[in-house]
């Protein structure tokens, strides 16, 4: 559904001051930073709830700088522009435009297929104004339509869910109805339609979600029979366009559209012609689609990223000279469109050039409202007004799917001057009472001015209309029994048959309804104390929304009795018999206009023995001492209880006491308890009478204790630094442990250098230790508590590695014997070296000469007449590896001696004999 596209791009600039995400806040102060931005009071309040709970969204208010009366004017004019469809859901609302061009002879003109017909001025003002969307799933038809790196495959199933195209490939019909699946050289084996959608939202720079809503909201269903995705219309057969677009009157005029190419010399849109190759130069005159035009030159890319043709053209008998984008010019979509695959692709980079820049959110693609654009109230996608929520919700659950929601994104929302509504004040002392399983009275103040007003209830992560009404206090009667509820009210006015709701919220109520009595649980934690032969207290837990509760009896027919209906969860019961067991069960009731209504659901059953004629309760077991603790056992005593026959201790455990032992003794040691662990323990008496067991109800002081950790083993080297200052010892961990102290042993002691809490953390770094030096060391676990340590490791023997600084310097330096190519060296021993490096100065810089375990030697091959620096250094081998002492020797020189004179003889003599 389509209206006349006219399509002008022109860059879109926000007149906005960016709202930076920020860490979450008080809501107020969000408030604030979103009136500085601009955004009315009305605005502020609903949005600051959303950046409350999603701080990376970014709002910036678009001015459109027109009354909304008047913008509303504007988008109806005429009214077929803006269509709504008739069905159930849309029924008694007011939504259908009943002017006498739109109604006629008691029906509604269908201006579109079987059921569309115009909106009326309510319903169109009901959509256009972005308050009525302000929740976290319709806020996304004001997100850019910007592509999105994040968005992925699984997100656009979760929007093609339920049509034809979930999780499946691209099949289609040809031209001669053969059915075929696509296949390229990039998808030989076939390509789904969610990875199409994908390829399409990153060639064209749009949002893949919103290409999947868009396209499920013009051809989706459980089949693809839409005439934009069958590819069996007789007239163009085996033509797809999915988007619909240039549909103006229906599918057909889009199937034509898709099946016509552009001739090369043609605007393929609605294209404007500019003083100068940019965007931002000064508009000519818009260029209807399909005018031939005079292509006179064409530019390189420039600036704005386009290539711009110089053309002349004729527009309404007049002609004109300037510049038009060169892709507005013949077929820049590869058309005809013969797959779904083609129209996927094309229609997307169609959509980002004609849409994505004055027009980039699904709200303004069909209110097209911006002042930058040069078709303002036209130039519009579709003429359904529900289209943006609608879309808008797919794009919210694919992005909850996803886990994405709470990511930044950015929405850009038009604000209208004089918005309806803005005089009424919001509704004040909201309260909820008389509450039953289905019904509650609903009371709030009354507004001055107002007509009524509206309740909306929050569930599935949006508000939801309830009610409109007159009253401001109210018995409702349509809610569910056990359930919690979130309102909201606002007032309202009317004018004529249109209602202009207040901007302005009450502050959200929550309540409960009661439990519908025979739905009511099942009572839990049935519990006996105090037996006597004749008496017992019986309890268990409250159930809420419980009137009182019913206890019955097995009788000795195996059939349940009623005992007694009681409005007490714990009481003392008499009249029974002595040494007698009993089996019981316990269900709750409600009371509804004075009758009892029974729970269907009983508690389990349970059974207790009565005392035997003549027992005495014996008292309560007094000074429980626990000694002598181990990783495993523990002595416990406590004075004995005259007239008892044994006692029974109890672990706490699990949430639970737990029974331990019975026992006759009342000091003894008990072994088979867990390591380093807390435990609580209670004791109480017990006689035996006819060989039964009769417990006393006096249980002693609760006493804790806690075993010791045991020996911690497995300790060994972990690593060793290589500058040889410290070793990283390990262990095996002991989880129950709270921590372990490592000692080291000093001299013929141990001494504590370090503690680890906590009992994974099984290894320990010991710093500051000298190289190449042996070092042992112990560990043992603790618990928190005085004397709980375990037993001490073994013993464990390591060195740090060799460091440079600790090998000792070379001394004593001395050389003789010089010829004229060789001196001994000789110097002083380095206790534990395992040789020496040489080194001579020459040519500006320290040269090695050689490494030697001598440390007194004759070296040849010197040059002649040569002066020599040199120095020494000791290295260890560790490892195969040569550590070389950081430590050199002083600098010593020495100068090897001429080479002997050779070749000597006379050359020439005087004649005089004298020389």
């Amino acid at each position: 559904m389509k209206k006349l596209l006219c399509i002008v791009l022109s860059l879109f600039s926000v007149a906005a001051t960016l709202l930076c995400a920020v860490p979450a806040a008080a809501q107020n102060s969000y408030v604030t930073q979103l009136k500085n931005a601009g955004f009315p009071d009305s605005y502020a309040t609903q949005l600051a709830e959303l950046k409350e709970k999603y701080p990376n969204w970014i709002f910036e208010p678009m001015f459109v700088g027109v009354d909304f009366d008047e913008a509303v004017a504007q988008e109806r004019t005429p009214h077929s522009q803006q269509l709504i469809q008739m069905y159930s859901g849309n029924n008694n609302k007011g939504y259908y435009c009943t002017c006498s061009s739109c109604y006629k002879n008691g029906n509604y003109v269908i201006q579109e297929g079987s059921t569309w017909v115009s909106a009326s001025q309510s319903a169109v003002e009901y959509y256009m104004d972005p308050r009525n969307f302000f929740d976290e799933r319709y806020i996304f038809q004001f997100e850019t339509t910007a592509y999105d790196a994040s968005q992925t495959t699984s997100g656009i199933e979760t929007i093609i869910r339920n049509t034809w195209m979930y999780n499946s490939n691209i099949t289609y019909k040809d031209s001669n109805g053969t059915t075929r699946t696509y296949t390229s050289s990039t998808y030989p084996n076939g390509v789904k339609y969610s990875q199409a959608i994908l390829n399409a939202a990153k060639n064209s720079g749009v949002s893949a979600y919103y290409l999947a809503s868009r396209i499920v909201q013009e051809v989706g269903g459980k089949t693809n029979s839409a005439g934009g995705a069958s590819g069996t219309n007789s007239t163009y057969p085996g033509i797809y366009n999915y988007y619909n677009i240039g549909a103006n009157t229906g599918y057909l005029d889009g199937l034509r559209w898709a099946a016509t190419s552009v001739a090369d010399n043609k605007t393929n849109v609605n294209a404007n012609m500019r003083s100068a190759a940019t965007t931002s130069s000064s508009l000519i005159v818009t260029v209807p689609s399909g005018t031939t035009v005079s292509i006179l030159s064409t530019t390189g890319t420039q600036a704005d990223g386009y290539k711009w043709h110089r053309v002349t053209a004729t527009v309404k008998g007049r002609s004109y000279t300037g510049y038009i984008r060169s892709d507005l010019i013949g077929d820049a979509y590869n058309r005809p469109w013969t797959n779904p695959y083609d129209s996927i692709i094309n229609g997307a980079v169609y959509i980002a050039e004609n849409f994505s820049q004055d027009q980039n959110t699904g709200y303004l693609q069909k209110f097209n409202v911006n002042p930058e654009s040069s078709n303002m109230y036209a130039h519009e996608y579709m003429a359904n007004v529900q289209a943006p929520s609608s879309e808008a919700r797919n794009t919210y659950n694919a992005y909850r799917e996803a886990g994405v929601l709470s990511a930044a994104r950015t929405f850009i929302i038009p604000v209208f001057d004089n918005m309806p509504g803005d005089e009424l004040p919001a509704v004040r002392n909201v309260k909820v009472t008389n509450i039953t399983s289905t019904s509650a009275t609903i009371s709030y103040n009354k507004v001055s001015g107002a007509d009524g007003y509206e309740i909306q209830f929050y569930y599935d992560g949006a508000w939801h209309h309830y009610v409109n009404t007159g009253y401001n206090s109210k018995v409702w009667s349509t809610f569910s029994p056990s359930s919690t509820y979130t309102l909201r009210v606002r007032a309202y006015r009317l004018s004529g048959d249109t209602v202009l709701y207040s901007p302005n919220w009450s502050s959200t109520v929550k309540f409960q309804t009661l439990a519908d009595p025979e739905k009511l649980p099942a009572v839990k934690n049935v519990t006996f104390s105090d037996i006597t032969s004749d008496s017992v207290k019986i309890s268990y837990d409250k159930v809420t929304g419980a009137d009182g509760y019913e206890i019955q009896y097995l009788n000795g027919n195996g059939e349940w009795k009623h005992y007694v209906n009681t409005g007490y969860t714990s009481k003392v019961w008499s009249g029974f018999d002595a040494d007698s067991p009993y089996t019981i069960r316990v269900r709750a009731y409600g009371i509804v206009n004075g009758t009892v209504i029974y729970s269907q659901n009983w508690s389990g059953t349970y059974t207790f023995t009565t005392a035997a004629e003549g027992f005495v309760d014996l008292p309560a077991v007094q000074n429980i001492s626990v000694t002598n603790t181990t990783a495993n056992s523990a002595d416990i005593s406590y004075n004995k209880v005259s007239g008892a026959d044994g006692y029974e201790i109890q672990f706490y455990l699990n949430g639970k006491w737990k029974h331990y032992v019975n026992t006759g003794y009342y000091s003894k040691t008990w072994s088979g308890l867990n390591a380093a662990t807390k435990y609580q323990m209670r004791v109480r008496a017990y006689r035996i009478i006819n060989g039964s067991i009769y417990y006393s109800e006096n249980w002693s002081s609760t006493v804790s204790f806690s075993t010791k950790p045991t020996k911690v083993t497995g300790i060994k080297t972990a690593n060793r630094a290589a500058d040889g200052r410290s070793i990283t010892l390990s262990w095996n961990a002991q989880t129950n442990a709270d921590g372990y102290t490592v000692y080291r042993l000093s001299g013929s002691s141990w001494t504590a250098i370090a503690t680890v809490s906590g009992g994974a953390n099984n290894s320990y770094t010991v710093s500051g230790l000298t190289p190449d030096t042996s070092y042992s060391f112990k560990v043992r676990a603790y618990k928190t508590g005085t004397g709980n340590l375990g037993a001490f490791s073994d013993a464990h023997s390591t060195s740090t590695l060799v460091n440079g600084s600790s090998i000792a310097q070379v001394k004593n330096i001395v050389t003789s014997n010089t010829t004229d190519n060789s001196v001994n060296i000789a110097y002083d021993r380095v206790s534990g070296a395992d040789g020496y490096e040489i080194q001579f100065y020459l040519n500006g810089e320290w040269k090695h000469y050689v490494n030697t375990g001598y440390y007194s030697k004759t070296w040849s091959g010197l040059s002649t007449s040569t002066k020599f620096q040199m120095r020494v250094r000791a290295y260890r081998i560790i490892d195969g590896t040569i550590v070389y002492s950081t430590n050199w020797s002083s600098t010593a020189s020495f100068s090897t001696k001429p080479t002997k004179v050779t070749g000597v003889k006379t050359t020439a003599r005087s004649e005089n004999g004298t020389s």
